[in-house]
């Protein structure tokens, strides 16, 4: 008895199982981290919010008495003074403290700074090197947990990027293939051109590719496959035709390839064109940032400056997704960016294998120029 194969859903689930298990792999070290995050800067952080509010109203205070006594007809006007010089310099040092940055501290303020839902975005933003900057450990154990994190995290999101950035890319190329496919199959079901005829010297006229099947001449076809052949180039057809006895020449014909049929058959290798891959990276900043335009009540330049500064890792943090820290959606946010540079690339891969086709028909066709004026200085 012959063995049953296994069903295909078996192998595609081997297939996609390393996969999942790198991508799983990937949400579990966030969510651990996130957990440690938690323990070490919870506590801190609920300290700080705790000064920053004592310290408003301790300037609150501050303005209002000063405002009470100067109205009053019996102050000291040098007290006064120095109590007013001593309200600005607590003014400059609260305003140029690290955590009255802007976003910082309306983010410091939103309950549970350092749950697990912010604690994974910011584990997320650590280890992909966005780091907006917003939300930061202030711990001594909190930053050396940072650094031994990010050692193993970056080169783990590298890999991610880089793995499921390929297998989107070969997709990508399948998907062209496919099209190819399609394309030239659609030129192929054309009827052939009504000019199939052409004139030689005598005035009579000569089948071109019927001539062979008729027999009436004996037309033996000769094709000229030169090395621009493959280039897209126009095949020379030279026909031989025996006519009372002797054989003459006919003049060279020139059999044209259309445009569609050179579009179709540019590369079987599965390249995308540059210009769809270009459209696809803008495409998906373009979505995103009608999406963070609603949810962040910016305009949609400026969301379109949020996401291209995301996906390409820049991370200035002037602008960050506060809303979403303050309705706790931080994971859109987390799979939108983690998507994107799975995106950006697939993209990058795709323009990889484009530049490097280029690089090598250019390299091709100077070394064929190179070689083409050795032989004739040669015969020479």
């Amino acid at each position: 008895m012959g063995m049953i194969p296994p069903p295909k859903s078996t192998g595609l689930f081997k297939l996609a199982l390393p996969y999942i298990a790198l991508i799983s792999f990937y949400f579990i070290y966030l969510f651990i981290g996130s957990l440690i995050y938690g323990a070490l800067e919870s506590s801190p952080e609920r300290e700080t919010v705790q000064g920053i509010k004592q310290r408003e109203l301790m300037l609150k205070d501050m303005i209002e008495e000063l405002v009470q006594n100067r109205s009053s007809t019996t102050y000291d006007k040098e007290e006064e003074n120095e109590r007013l010089h001593q309200l600005l310099d607590d003014l400059v040092e609260t305003v140029s403290h690290p955590d009255w940055i802007p976003g910082r501290t309306e983010l410091l303020k939103t309950p549970d700074v350092w749950g697990i839902p912010s604690a994974m975005l910011f584990c997320m933003t650590t280890i992909t090197t966005i780091g907006y900057g917003d939300l930061v450990p202030a711990t001594i154990g909190g930053r050396w947990f940072t650094i031994f994190y990010s050692c193993i995290g970056v080169p783990l999101s590298f890999l991610l990027f880089a793995v499921i950035g390929g297998l989107l890319a070969r997709l990508a190329s399948r998907i062209a293939v496919f099209v190819r496919k399609i394309c030239r199959r659609g030129w192929k079901s054309q009827p052939p051109p009504p000019s199939a005829t052409r004139p030689v010297s005598n005035g009579n006229l000569y089948p071109v590719l019927e001539a062979v099947e008729e027999g009436t001449d004996n037309a033996v076809f000769e094709a000229g496959e030169g090395s621009g052949d493959q280039n897209g180039k126009a095949e020379i057809i030279q026909m031989q035709v025996k006519n009372g006895g002797q054989k003459r020449r006919a003049p060279s014909i020139q059999k044209q390839q259309s445009v569609f049929a050179n579009i179709a058959e540019e590369d079987d290798a599965g390249d995308v064109p540059f210009l769809v891959v270009i459209l696809l990276m803008i495409s998906y900043l373009c979505v995103g940032a009608a999406s963070f335009a609603f949810a962040e009540k910016w305009s949609y330049f400026e969301a379109f400056y949020f996401t291209f500064i995301t996906l390409t890792t820049i991370g200035f943090g002037d602008y960050t997704p506060t809303h979403h820290f303050e309705n706790g959606t931080h994971f859109p946010t987390m799979l939108y960016t983690l998507v994107g540079l799975c995106y950006i690339s697939m993209c990058v891969t795709l323009l990889q294998t484009r530049f490097v086709t280029l690089v090598t028909k250019v390299g091709e066709k100077l070394t064929g120029m190179v070689n083409a004026r050795k032989s004739s200085s040669g015969d020479s």
